[in-house]
């Protein structure tokens, strides 16, 4: 599983957090997510639950305290920090993948981004 999720714990925005799950508990009170609940919470949960994958990596983007709407966009630095979590995602999709499925015929990359 990847987790991909805004927060904010003080850094700069646009800082990429990237842990694995097992890590990622133990900053609780310091990565909020956007959405209220601590992601370490959220994390936490779902091992007390026993929904945890075994395989796991968290990437936060570190985005402004200041109040944001939904109507505006991204700055600069978090959306260049999206951009490199995408590419993240790919290759460690493409790395986990390797490692469970056989190499598809004709060895043709599966690509994970919407192309437009």
């Amino acid at each position: 599983m990847i987790l991909i999720d805004a927060v904010r714990s003080g850094g700069r925005p646009g800082r990429i957090h990237d842990l694995d799950l097992s890590e990622v508990s133990a900053l609780a009170p310091s990565l909020v997510s956007s959405h209220g609940i601590g992601v370490g919470e959220a994390i936490e949960l779902a091992r007390r639950l026993g929904r945890l994958p075994v395989y796991g990596r968290f990437l936060g983007i570190e985005v402004s305290t200041e109040v944001r709407t939904i109507q505006q966009s991204l700055t600069d630095p978090v959306a260049a920090a999206v951009e490199l979590v995408l590419q993240r995602t790919e290759e460690w999709a493409r790395k986990l993948a390797a490692t469970i499925a056989p190499p598809t015929p004709g060895g043709a990359a599966t690509s994970f981004r919407k192309r437009g």
